[in-house]
């Protein structure tokens, strides 16, 4: 991974991202959900914990393309789906919500 690393940043940007244990076991699991057939993640959570950067050095790594949706106020689930519904050309995947306990 120090590789890839190394040559994301050589001919990106620079990530200052340190591999240290806890950050290599995230990007383990980013690697190893993408990798499956029909991988895909949505992460969510606090700002400033090293998704993003794993993400990215992920998705360089196995030659994807990341999305992420330009969240702001009023920013919902009607909204998420439009943006999915553009990114897939209208193939207009149903996409089940599950109810948060109740």
């Amino acid at each position: 991974m120090a590789d890839k690393l190394r040559r994301y940043e050589r001919e990106t940007k620079e990530l200052g991202m340190l591999l240290v244990p806890e950050s290599l076991a995230v990007i383990a699991r980013f690697d190893r959900a993408l990798a499956r057939p029909g991988g895909a993640l949505l992460l969510c959570g606090l700002c400033g914990v090293g998704r993003r950067t794993a993400i990215t050095l992920v998705v360089a790594a196995q030659h994807f393309e990341l999305l992420s949706p330009a969240c702001g106020v009023g920013f919902g689930e009607r909204q998420f789906r439009a943006f999915l519904k553009a990114r897939e050309g209208g193939k207009g995947a149903e996409w089940e919500v599950s109810g948060g306990g109740g």
